[in-house]
């Protein structure tokens, strides 16, 4: 129907208009680790939009810990790979 924005919409829904960071959330991600993964660590994931997957680098869990992350953010993560 094109009442509102589409961004608007996305934003008010998932909290973001970034579609990697809905990806991400459609995949069980929080926002919070959503966001962290796509600002910082984002050469350790695969991310297909089209087919709504997300794939994790095994790596991932140790770069985090080295950059001492929040442990619940951690622990997220790995539940999530």
């Amino acid at each position: 129907m094109n009442l509102i924005d589409e961004s608007f919409y996305t934003k008010v829904k998932y909290g973001t208009d970034n579609p990697e960071a809905i990806c991400l959330l459609k995949n069980g991600l929080s926002l919070s680790l959503a966001l962290l993964l796509i600002d910082s660590y984002k050469q350790y994931l695969k991310i297909n939009i089209k087919d709504s997957e997300v794939y994790f680098q095994s790596d991932l869990i140790d770069a985090m810990e080295k950059a001492d992350e929040n442990r619940i953010l951690i622990y997220e993560a790995k539940n999530c790979m």
